[in-house]
């Protein structure tokens, strides 16, 4: 099977928009966003093992390194006026966003 070059940049710019620097105007990539940010507002015992296996994932930075980039993108969604693009995902998961997000 071959990829189109479209097909090609629109994953591209799906990946790009994973970077959280700014929120995506298309509703589509606004949901995968907040699919991505979904943890946040899950309990948080589940929040805390995905956080373990995150910090597994980065293992290859030391502890000091690793916290200061988990706070450097946790602050992002911090400032937000709201965690998620989609009034759906506000809905279901903004509250206890912002409960997970307090307590770190």
């Amino acid at each position: 099977m071959e990829l189109t070059k479209n097909f090609a940049n629109e994953v591209k710019r799906n990946i790009i928009f994973t970077n959280h620097k700014k929120i995506p105007k298309s509703v589509d990539l606004q949901f995968l966003i907040d699919i991505g940010l979904s943890i946040l507002g899950k309990p948080l015992k589940t929040f805390k093992e995905y956080e373990e296996n995150v910090r597994k994932e980065y293992s290859f930075f030391s502890q000091e390194d690793y916290a200061l980039g988990r706070i450097f993108v946790l602050q992002k969604f911090m400032n937000r006026k709201n965690i998620y693009s989609t009034k759906f995902f506000r809905d279901k998961y903004e509250s206890q966003a912002q409960k997970t997000l307090d307590i770190l």
